[in-house]
């Protein structure tokens, strides 16, 4: 699956920023991703028929254009953290394999996070921010575990990620001022 099908957007955007051979590696882990259910939704499902961008495609645009990430081996973590891990055999370096898995462990638990690991924290905020961006598509059963989970978001992302802790901080605040209206 071609990220120009799916998501013109990130295609632009990886056509101007990344040499051919990057965008080729980010784009491997793209259809991975895609390929293996990194387009589904956590908390709600999306009309078949409804244009939008895939989530792995909006966690890179949060990382590129929010926290100004420009390596392609954190690009490549951040598309497979959509998914379960994939096997050693699969074209994808070491590194790239632990920075997912850690992101995701990361996403889901975040007092998890080794501070000295950045790129994998990095891609775990972004996972969450793209997910509570999301929260008011789903039922409302499903808020309490990403609003309970917000604190330790925003604490990490004060210290390791200071663009995307403004953006999840304004999400929360805004988020909570909604809810108390409902």
């Amino acid at each position: 699956m071609a990220i120009a099908d799916t998501s013109p957007n990130l295609a632009g955007v990886l056509r101007r920023m990344f040499p051919a051979a990057a965008t080729e590696q980010i784009q491997q882990a793209y259809t991975y991703a895609i390929e293996n259910g990194g387009g589904r939704e956590c908390d709600f499902e999306r009309d078949p028929e409804a244009s939008y961008n895939p989530r792995p495609a909006r966690i890179a645009l949060i990382l590129i254009n929010n926290a100004e990430v420009r390596e392609v081996d954190e690009l490549q973590a951040a598309l497979l953290a959509t998914v379960p891990l994939p096997s050693s055999s699969d074209g994808f370096s070491d590194l790239v394999r632990q920075w997912a898995q850690a992101a995701a462990r990361i996403t889901s638990e975040p007092s998890q996070a080794d501070p000295c690991s950045v790129p994998p924290i990095r891609i775990a905020l972004a996972h969450y921010l793209d997910r509570a961006r999301h929260l008011h598509l789903a039922p409302p059963e499903r808020w309490p575990e990403v609003t309970t989970a917000a604190a330790g978001h925003i604490a990490l992302a004060a210290t390791i990620c200071p663009p995307l802790h403004v953006l999840i901080d304004a999400w929360y605040k805004r988020f909570s001022r909604t809810r108390t209206r409902t």
